[in-house]
């Protein structure tokens, strides 16, 4: 799925837990109504204006609102948790071999 779509079904489920209409949602985050329709449905790119104002409306903090799916797992956290421990206690050196192989799987 792509990010539009995931941050429209992000902002529809939001909505939802309120009972709130598409309507109700525009008019409180000062946006017009075919707007927030196009946005849950992934077919408009808002601006982070936008989807602040619509985080207002849904009484969300804005990063809140774009945590979407793809987030990573809890165990991926505490996974890179781990990782983040041990890399501090490598000699640069070492540290510098990994930089590079990390730069080489990021670039295929």
């Amino acid at each position: 799925m792509n990010n539009l779509k995931d941050i429209g079904a992000k902002i529809r489920e939001e909505r939802k837990k309120l009972n709130f209409s598409q309507d109700e949602l525009a008019d409180r985050a000062t946006l017009h109504p075919t707007y927030i329709s196009g946005i849950e449905r992934g077919e408009r790119n808002p601006t982070i204006t936008s989807l602040d104002k619509i985080a207002k409306a849904l009484n969300l903090p804005l990063f809140q609102l774009l945590k979407i799916n793809n987030s990573p797992s809890v165990e991926d956290q505490i996974l890179m948790n781990e990782f983040a421990e041990f890399y501090k206690s490598l000699n640069p050196e070492t540290k510098n071999v990994i930089k590079k192989i990390v730069k080489l799987w990021g670039d295929n």
